[in-house]
């Protein structure tokens, strides 16, 4: 046979081939097609009921600490030594670092110098108003004496003797007055050596930087040889039982978070295991910005290896609330932009938009989108269109309708 012939029978018998095959695919999809859109399928549903939830109400905060103290100088000081170092438990009034006291303690006897001579003066001030006053009291009666002598007639005292007496008691009153005033001068200048004194003993007891109240030394900012500036921190001491964990929420969470709700915390140094809180104190002020506030939570234990600042994340168990319809959160999808579920219309599956609100662990408020007698379809292998027979399940179990 002539080899083209021979190709071109071939050829056919291929193409042949190639049609039969196309012919069995085609019928297959149109029998699975028909199989899915023509016959109906048995998928569970459920319908919307009321439910109690009871939504946890997540948050992201840090430790922080109610009684924290830095200790700091008053006074531009040279440190001299440092007693504690980061990590050392300290008890109230225990000396934790002594600044150079020389030149304060010389203040300090200059300051007592000062008080002594102000003694002194006050004691001078004293004994020169007693001479003032018994001077007065015998010019006054020579005074006296010579008035008297004066009305028995001019040839009794002169005139200018009597003239001469009187200007004399005023004069020893006056110094008697003037020496009152120096008395109080001398008092005042003694007490304010006193004050002056106090100031100088307390600077010089400030040199000796003591722990405010029992805690922990958490950081150290200073050595030996440093200059302590003026207000500025030299160490920090923390009181362990006062750690709180400050958490954030949203606003809307304002009415769902009371004094005593048990939370979990989950510190970014314990991640194996969660800490038991109780809400201690919700600060009732929204920050204008991120329109959250925040809540302090009372640890039921201190962790071991804490730092202040570290984060946190806080789930609060929100209070018991009933809400009219809910369903299963498994049954919940998403189309790419907007969270529904899928339902039964006349024997066919529907898609549905909703709006959500409080959920737990296994069920989601529906606001808006369904209603109490929809059937609410298994989300798993659904499809716009698709025939349905839905098999309704009772109501959850372990939720009290």
């Amino acid at each position: 046979m002539h080899p083209f012939r021979e190709y071109m029978k071939g050829s056919s018998r291929r193409r042949l081939w190639v049609a039969l095959l196309m012919a069995v695919v085609l019928m297959g999809i149109l029998t699975a097609l028909l199989v899915r859109y023509a016959v109906a399928q048995a998928v569970v549903a459920v319908q919307p009921a009321s439910y109690s939830l009871r939504a946890p109400i997540k948050g992201a905060g840090e430790l922080t600490a109610l009684e924290q103290a830095d200790v700091a100088s008053k006074s531009a000081l040279k440190v001299q030594a440092v007693l504690v170092d980061v990590g050392q438990s300290v008890k109230r009034g225990q000396p934790l670092l002594l600044l150079d006291a020389d030149e304060l303690s010389a203040q300090v006897r200059v300051s007592e110098a000062a008080v002594q001579a102000a003694r002194l003066s006050v004691d001078a001030a004293r004994m020169a108003h007693a001479r003032a006053v018994v001077l007065q009291e015998r010019t006054v009666a020579d005074a006296q004496r010579a008035t008297a002598l004066a009305r028995q007639g001019p040839d009794a005292i002169s005139a200018t003797e009597v003239d001469t007496h009187v200007a004399a008691a005023r004069s020893s009153r006056i110094d008697a007055e003037a020496g009152a005033v120096q008395v109080t001068s001398a008092q005042q200048a003694h007490a304010q050596a006193l004050a002056n004194l106090d100031v100088a003993r307390a600077r010089w007891r400030d040199t000796t930087l003591r722990a405010p109240f029992d805690g922990l030394v958490t950081s150290r900012h200073c050595s030996a040889g440093d200059t302590a500036a003026p207000g500025v921190p030299c160490l920090t001491v923390v009181d362990p039982a006062s750690l709180r964990v400050r958490a954030r929420f949203d606003e809307s969470a304002l009415a769902a978070i009371q004094v005593g709700d048990v939370a979990s915390l989950l510190l970014k140094s314990q991640p194996h295991g969660t800490i038991q809180a109780l809400v201690e104190r919700p600060n009732r002020s929204v920050d204008i910005d991120t329109r959250e506030f925040t809540v302090d939570f009372q640890l039921e234990e201190i962790p071991a290896g804490w730092a202040l600042g570290e984060r946190a994340t806080v789930v609060v168990q929100g209070r018991e609330r009933a809400v009219p319809l809910a369903i299963p959160l498994s049954y919940v999808v998403s189309d790419g932009t907007r969270r529904g579920v899928w339902v039964a219309k006349e024997g066919r599956a529907h898609w549905t938009a909703l709006r959500l609100g409080a959920r737990d662990e296994r069920l989601v408020e529906v606001l808006d989108g369904l209603t109490s007698d929809a059937l609410v379809l298994q989300p798993q292998g659904m499809a716009r269109a698709l025939p349905v027979l839905p098999q309704v399940l009772p109501a959850v179990k372990g939720v009290g309708k």
